[in-house]
């Protein structure tokens, strides 16, 4: 149980990671459609400049991955307050998102910036109501 939350988690620090992409093609037809994952995240043992560094790596490497609708990065503007992020991305089934945790490049790159960025508490996935 404990190796299925870590790599959940370990997906979740390289989702957050993507910047929107327009180059992300998403057809008419699967607009509204899919899921949605919304992550928190926080800088972590780095200074932000190298903590966005990491997270733009990563996203190169997952905006790349099949099933991408589209993503976004957002900022809390009250630093009292946390996480100091919150990564919102949209794909076309579980199963595209899912298929990250086995790829080895994937593991590679989220391994070599777990000091950068950390995933907090409330990782959520949502549907859309029908």
């Amino acid at each position: 149980m404990k190796s299925y939350r870590q790599l959940f988690h370990l997906a979740a620090l390289v989702l957050i990671m993507l910047l929107p992409t327009a180059h992300a093609q998403v057809p008419a037809a699967h607009a509204v459609a899919g899921i949605t994952i919304v992550i928190p995240l926080s800088a972590k043992g780095s200074s932000r400049a190298e903590s966005v560094a990491a997270m733009r790596d990563i996203a190169a490497f997952v905006a790349r991955q099949p099933g991408l609708i589209d993503a976004v990065l957002m900022e809390n503007n009250n630093p009292a307050n946390t996480p100091s992020h919150v990564h919102v991305t949209r794909w076309f089934k579980l199963g595209d998102w899912e298929a990250l945790f086995s790829n080895p490049e994937f593991k590679e790159l989220a391994r070599r910036h777990q000091a950068r960025v950390s995933v907090a508490d409330g990782t959520a996935i949502f549907t859309p109501l029908k």
